[in-house]
Formats: structure tokens, sequence, C-alpha cells
């Protein structure tokens, strides 16, 4: 981890242990205190944890503090071993409860903190590695990127997951604090319980620990340098880092929470009165636990070490950290010498930062012209953005806006999630907004933890009474217990633009990691002339059991109200397609539109993760293309067969992460648009050629052959942008993992009746030379549709004052919008809206931090014209 690359910035001769990273774990932390509540005993413990930060920043690490071989040959290494589990949490509540009976005083307090920073260290160990459960973080990883292999994807993930973090993320609350406490006499005397003899001494854990100290020092400045080798290497460490339903950073902050609980009620109650597996993800109290019931056949997860690759320490210099004895512990912090050198270092990448946000500042400054008005939130981890809808739900003829925030905390509830819904109306509106406040409805459902409430939204008249209702989607529901079986609510309106508080009813699921709702979309699918709702789980196992193949349900608008407020997807929906590859993830988004020509719609389904199998029975091969992306294209007339099934061919390109259907070129034809936003690039920087990694294009198509029915489908082919005869035009990006392609919308943004094409690239940094410095501000373009609009490899065709960098899609974009805030996702989602006479584009930036840390912002744009 970060400890070799302080080898490189201070010329120590460093080795390193590779576990889920220091800075990883300290930002889960940081994550899970934000909601937390809990006075059991009289004790405010987030107040303790906000009060000790020392402590508790020197915890979340610990455990991982004697696998180095530095640490006395690795004699030690079982010792980290044990401080995973459960017995050594154990060992900890009843040594605090025997010892320092209340009041605690202030080191007492420090030990009870630094307990609750280790304890989210071994929950989230749990889920990020697999350990006695199936399909965690770099489980999947491995399956999605590796070829099937875990040890490969974990000797990426782990330190991939620092890497990420530190470029990111804005981590100044680690780098504010200089100082780490750990209770090293108090931790001699938990070992011996432990063990039943002396273990460790005080000095064997100073050693040990100051290695983690000084990783979490070298990381921030060093680390994110190696950011795009890193994400290049693993599409989806990059992307599902944080959102991954189990063993993402929201989901390792939550298992925190629930954990925290726990381990408070044990402190106060003791832990005669719970179940206390090896596993902490099983612990069960009683009376407050709502946790995971411990499989009948429990796999060992006691072995943590073939997890950890070890490599051997030299030269480790003691006067790097100042140590400051207590009475129970010990204070580390920086010594001058090294102080000094961070304090150069971080001068001159804060530097190289201002730098290029002065670049972005200026291009933003061109955007600026068109912004109207900005939504935010003070709610830190709302994701504020994530689904964007428009619709008529009040009936006066005006478009409404719905913002879907998924990650929306309370105290007590982390990432409950909720929607608000804000009328359209003739006059303009204000410059900046809380969405909090300005919102005319607001909904959710907080008698649900961490359910994800707002990550797909659909719009449809489910009892068929000429007013238009709302299903929202909350994946996440069941995390508690394990099984992420996730929920659809349904609120029917009361009259226009009026719901009831609470869901008229819900409709679950009963399989594990179902996570229903992850998409959501409408059609008339049984031709009776409303539309019926679409439900999307890309992470569900298909009938046959294979894992995470993805599948698609329906449930009938129909004129009678359900008699029951819960219904099962399994017994009121049906299924319309299922997977046909594990690992495909088909459903993880969905598109409806209405033909131009004929009856029926078009139903776009893709399946970004698809591979290319090199055996015949799909089993995983090192020979394997992996995530090509697939594309599907059904006609709701027919839904026996896709009209049109797109498969891509370059690893990693991810054809399908964006798609839609318009008609950019105003002659009446259906034209396809899609993305594959990981795809390479062939460009050249001052003529020089180069490859764009991960770059991502828009390819452009005609379903006119499609759009007369069966008999005339384009059937599979394999999609190759530069040689099909059935490509229009191609788009391609100018960045390295900008992810150009990551969102596409085909409607009209310039208030001329033409459908418009715009293009988001979320990832993308507009400074060609000092990627490193600062991260994703994000771009998205817009293409003005006309019968003019270009055809063929449109943005080849430079003009000489754009030629320093081809392709160059911002030469040929009527607009350009970008933020001047790194890390924002800005371009994640968009959608048009028609408010008023005025037609604006709405550009989601669920990861802003304009407002609460991460919790996103809603851009309206006008005026292209």
């Amino acid at each position: 981890m970060a400890l070799l690359f302080v080898t490189i910035l201070f010329g120590i001769n460093l080795g390193v242990v590779r576990g889920c990273g220091t800075t990883t774990h300290i930002e889960i932390g940081h994550r899970a205190t934000e909601y937390f509540e809990d006075q059991t005993g009289g004790v405010d413990y987030k107040k303790l944890i906000l009060d000790n930060q020392d402590a508790f920043q020197g915890g979340n690490p610990y455990p991982d503090a004697f696998y180095p071989n530095i640490c006395e040959g690795g004699k030690f290494h079982q010792v980290s071993e044990d401080t995973h589990w459960v017995p050594f949490l154990n060992a900890t509540i009843n040594y605090i409860r025997r010892v320092y009976p209340k009041p605690w005083d202030k080191e007492t307090e420090k030990l009870v903190v630094f307990m609750l920073g280790f304890a989210s260290h071994q929950v989230a160990d749990v889920s990020w590695h697999s350990l006695g459960i199936d399909q965690g973080f770099l489980r999947t990883m491995g399956d999605v990127n590796f070829h099937g292999s875990f040890d490969d994807a974990h000797s990426v993930g782990d330190i991939g997951g620092d890497i990420v973090a530190t470029f990111e993320f804005d981590l100044s609350y680690i780098d504010s604090l200089s100082d780490w406490y750990i209770p090293t006499k108090d931790l001699v005397g938990i070992y011996k319980d432990l063990y039943g003899r002396e273990r460790v001494n005080s000095s064997l854990i100073e050693e040990c620990t100051a290695l983690l100290f000084l990783e979490r020092l070298g990381e921030k400045l060093a680390i994110s340098k190696l950011f795009p080798d890193y994400a290049a290497k693993s599409p989806f460490m990059e992307e599902q880092f944080q959102s991954y339903f189990l063993g993402g950073l929201d989901d390792m902050a939550t298992w925190t929470t629930n954990v925290w609980h726990e381990a408070i009620y044990m402190l106060d109650k003791g832990t005669s009165v719970c179940s206390l597996p090896r596993n902490p993800i099983y612990i069960n109290c009683n009376g407050t636990s709502t946790a995971a019931t411990m499989p009948k056949s429990d796999p060992d997860v006691s072995k943590l070490s073939g997890l950890h690759i070890n490599v051997d320490l030299h030269g480790l210099t003691p006067d790097l950290v100042d140590k400051q004895q207590t009475g129970r512990g010990v204070y580390f912090s920086p010594s001058e010498k090294l102080k000094k050198k961070i304090q150069m270092l971080h001068k001159k990448r804060t530097a190289a930062l201002k730098a290029t946000q002065s670049r972005s500042k200026s291009d933003s400054a061109h955007s600026s012209s068109y912004l109207k008005s900005t939504f935010t939130t003070r709610n830190s981890y709302a994701h504020l953005g994530w689904s964007l809808v428009t619709a008529d739900v009040n009936v006066d003829k005006i478009d409404d806006l719905i913002i879907g925030a998924p990650g929306y905390g309370i105290t007590g509830n982390p990432q409950n999630g909720r929607v608000f819904i804000v009328f359209g109306r003739e006059e303009s509106l204000p410059e900046q907004l809380d969405i909090d406040t300005s919102a005319n409805l607001t909904l959710s459902v907080t008698d649900k933890k961490n359910g994800h409430f707002g990550t797909a939204v659909a719009v449809l008249d489910f009892n068929q009474d000429g007013l238009p209702d709302l299903a929202v989607s909350a994946p996440s529901t069941g995390s508690a217990s394990l099984n992420y079986t996730g929920a659809v609510y349904v609120y029917l309106a009361k009259s226009a633009g009026v719901f009831p508080p609470t869901p008229s009813f819900t409709i679950t699921c009963k399989l594990k990691y179902c996570n229903l709702g992850w998409s959501l979309a409408t059609a008339d699918l049984n031709h009776d002339g409303y539309r019926d709702l679409i439900i999307g789980s890309p992470f569900v196992a298909t009938r046959q059991g294979q894992q995470q193949s993805g599948a698609l349900w329906v449930v009938y608008s129909k004129k009678a109200k359900p008699v029951r407020r819960v219904l099962s997807i399994e017994t009121e929906g049906t299924i319309l397609l299922e997977g046909d590859q594990q690992y495909g993830w088909l459903g993880y988004d969905l598109v409806t539109k209405a033909k131009m020509q004929g009856q029926g719609s078009w139903l776009l389904v893709s399946q970004p993760a698809v591979r290319i199998c090199a055996e015949s029975t799909c089993a995983f091969s090192s020979n394997d293309i992996q995530s090509v992306g697939r594309l599907l294209v059904y006609d709701t007339l027919d839904l026996t067969q896709p009209l049109v099934n797109i498969t891509g061919r370059e690893n990693f390109g991810k054809l399908g992460s964006s798609f839609g259907i318009g008609d950019p070129y105003d002659n009446g034809e259906d034209i396809l648009g899609v993305g594959a936003d990981t795809t390479n690039v062939k460009g050249k920087i001052i003529d020089v050629p180069i490859t764009f990694t991960q770059a991502g294009n828009v390819n452009f198509l005609s379903l006119k052959s499609a759009g007369d029915g069966i008999k005339k489908k384009l059937g599979s082919f394999k999609f190759a942008p530069r040689t099909e005869s059935e490509m229009l035009a191609l788009l391609e990006g100018d960045r390295s993992l900008a992810r150009f392609g990551a969102s596409l919308l085909m409607e009209d943004v310039t208030n001329d009746g033409v459908d418009d094409v715009v293009i988001g690239a979320p990832l993308r940094i507009d400074d060609i030379t000092e990627e490193l410095y600062g991260g994703e501000q994000g771009a998205v373009y817009v293409f003005k549709g006309s019968k003019s609009f270009p055809r063929g490899n449109v943005t080849r065709q430079c003009n000489l004052l754009h030629k320093e960098v081809e392709p160059c899609p911002g030469n040929k974009a009527i607009a350009v919008l970008s933020i001047s805030e790194s890390g924002g996702r800005f371009g994640h989602r968009m959608v048009s809206w028609k408010n008023g006479k005025m037609t604006s584009l709405v550009v989601a930036a669920p990861r802003s931090s304009k407002g609460g840390r991460l919790a996103g912002s809603v851009l309206v744009y006008s005026g292209f014209n």
C-alpha cells in the first residue's frame, strides 16, 4: 500500500502490506459517524467519536498493524489475524467493563472510541473481501474484471481503493488531524485476556502501529498519482467503489453503524446477552438487532491471512514519527523533518491543483451564461440527482422535475433516501435553491434503513383513474438481513399532484440480492392504452442459479386498487426477460420511447458487464473478452426476441453504458444512440498519436430497418463503429478516463422542436497534462439537431483552432458545460425539462459538495440558441 510510495517520496526503504487500506477504513468510519446516533447508558457516542478523532482514526486501520514482515519479522502476523474477529471485540468490551466502570475518564473514552474504530474495520473487511458471505466487493470485481479471479482482484482492489479515495475525495478531515492516539497499555491487557497469557507488549504495538501512521501520511501525497493506471485496470472498482450494494463504501458505512449499536449494547449490558460468532456481520443482540442470520453451514471465515501480501520492510527510521507517552497510551505525530518534506510536496501539489482549477473555472465561465438555477442540499452523501425524471404530475400542462436522492440520511437512519418534486412554472426559478425548502413535494419511507429510496423513479397512471401516479424504488431494502431484496413503492395520486404521505402499496421481492427496482421504466405492454411498470434487477440470479445475470419484470396497471398493501413481484409480476450470462447485469438501465412511425414503443435494455466467452460453457477463462457490453432493443408489440442485439467487442468497452432514441436529423426516422464510455480512443496530441484509455464514444445508427417489424429485424452483430455500414455517426471523447458517453440524451433542449444530442463525460478532466492533480470536473456536450446534423466520424473533423487535441468534441458542440469543482460526477444524468414555454437541460452532479459533503447538486441550463 502507500508505505511503498512513502519510500519513493522520502527515500526510506519501506515495504508494504496490502489490505483494505488505511484511507479507505478512515473514510468508512467518517461516513458512518455522520448520521450515527446512540445514547445508551447516558453516553452520547457520536459526540464521543467527534471529540476523540485521534483515537478513532488510530483505531480504524489498527487490525492490520501486525501484518507487515518488518513487524518483528512477521512473527506476530497471527495477532493481526485475530484482531479482525469478534473474540477480540468481545475481549475489549469485557476488559472495559471490568477495569473501567463508569464514569469514564478521558483515556477510557479514547479506548472506547478506539474500539469503535477497529470494529468498523472488522465488519468492513467482511463485505469487502466476501468473508462468510458471497458476492462482496472484491469477489464481484474478480468476476466482472479479472476473469473470475478473486486473487487478481484483491491484488488490485485493496491498494486501488485507497487510490480512488485519495484521488476522488476531499480528505481534508484526515489532513487536519496531525496526531493518532493508540491505547497501548490497555491493548496489552486486552490481548492477555484474549490469549490467556501475555502475547504482545507496548513497544511492539507502538512500532507496528507507527507503520500505519506513516502510511496515512504518504497516501495523500503519493497514491493519487497512480489513479490512471489502477482505474484502467478495473472500471468496476472506479465506478462501483462507493455505490456497489454489498461492500461499496456506502454499504460498509451502514454496516459499521449496525455493529456499533451492537458493541455499545454489549458495553452497557454485557456480552452474555448476545450471539457472538467469529464473523462480526452476524453479531445478534437480544431486542436490538436486525442483523443477518448466520448460514447453517457458515464457511471458515477466520482466515484473513491469505488475503494480505507481505513485502519485506527495511530501513525504517524511528525519527520519522514522534511519540508522546501517556499513562496508558501513546500519541503519534510526524517529526519536524517529515513535516517539512510533507509541506514541501503538499505545496507543490496545491499549486498544480490551483492551476488546474483556474483553467476549469475559465472553461466553466463560458457555460455559466447558460446556467439558470442550481439545486443543492446540505445533507451529506445524499447523492442528489442520482435519478432525474420530468413529467406533468400535477396535470397543469407544464412538466415537473422529479429528483432522487437515494443517499439522503437522517439521524439514526443513514442512506434512507428521498425524492423531491419541483412543480414547473412559467416564471424563471431563482439562481440558488435549497431542495429541502424549495421542493413542492418530498417523499420518503423512514421506517426502512439503508433502502436507497429514490434510486429510480417512474411516472404512470397505475390505477387508470386519469391521474399520474409515482413509483419509487429502494433497491437496498433488506440490507440488514444481508438479503438486499429491494422494494418499489407506489404512490397513487389522491388528486392532481397530491400524493399520500406513505406509499399506497409496496412491491417486494423474496430473492436474495434481488435489488428490486435498480432501474424502472414504463410502457404499454399489454396494449390496453395504459403504461405498465417495468422493473429491472441486474444483480438477481436467474431461476437456473446464474449469479447476477439480471432480470426484468412487469407489473401491469389496472383499474382495481390492490387489496393488499404488499405485493410480491414473484406472484403479482410477470417476468419479461432473464439474463443469459452470469455477471452480465441485464437491466442495469432501461429506456422506453414511443416509435415515430407505427404503433408501440421501443424498449432498450442494457447488459453492461457481458463478456465474450472463450469457452462454450461460458465458464470464466483468461481468454474471455471482458465487459464488452450489450444493448438489446425490443419492440413492445412483441417481446419474444430483440429486434436489435448489439454486442461490443472491446475489452472493458461497456457498450450500452448509455443509450437513447431520437430524431437528430429531423427526418422522421428513429435514430439509436449507443454509448460505450470505457472504450479506448486513438487520438492525437499536437499530431503525436496517443491512445486515450477509456475515453469513451457514442455511436448512432438507424432503426428504420427494424421499424417495420420482426420480419426485417437487424439481428445480432458485433459492433465495430469504424466498419459497420449501420453506423450513421460516431462521436468520441478526448481525455483518458473521461467516460464520454456515460450518459446520453436525445431530446430537444434548444427549444426548436428538433431532438438534440447531449453527451455526458462525468469523469473528464480538462487539463490534458495534469490529470493527476484535479479529479473529475466532468463535462456535458450539446450537439444541435437539424437536417444537417453531421455524419461519419464527427469529432475527427477538427478545425485548425482545435487541432491540438484530436478528437475534438468541444469543437463540434454548440455548448460545452462544466463546473469548477472536482469529483462531482457532473453529467451523471440529464433530462430535458419543458418548463412553460422554455425547454431546459437539467444536469445532475450527484457527488458535488456545493452543499454537504458529496451531497450532490442539480443544475438547470437553457438559452443555447
